[in-house]
């Protein structure tokens, strides 16, 4: 699979579970979209799409300090924080100097 392939396939299988969230009207946060992601690939029968599955939901779950735990709330070894964490870049916000 060429590096197009790759990223076009990435893109439909998140879109496809941001969808299905959307679809239920519950929360969308990084937590869960692993947790969509995980049960897509319980129960996806394409090894292909599997393992691509399951490379996404590696690949979010090390870019999201609170997953590691797996979406439960409460880990008593480190304090409270905010609960949105970027998955697309450092989370720098915009400054005021940008002018348009």
């Amino acid at each position: 699979m060429n590096k197009i392939e790759h990223d076009s396939l990435t893109d439909e299988i998140i879109g496809e579970a941001a969808l299905s969230l959307l679809q239920e009207r519950g929360p969308i946060n990084t937590q869960t979209l692993i947790a969509r992601l995980r049960a897509m690939e319980a129960k996806e029968s394409d090894s292909q799409r599997r393992m691509m599955i399951a490379k996404i939901t590696a690949q979010l779950t090390e870019s999201n300090p609170a997953s590691d735990n797996h979406g439960q709330p409460g880990n008593a070894a480190e304090p409270d924080r905010d609960n949105v964490y970027s998955i697309f870049g450092n989370g720098q916000k915009l400054g005021a100097t940008k002018k348009h």
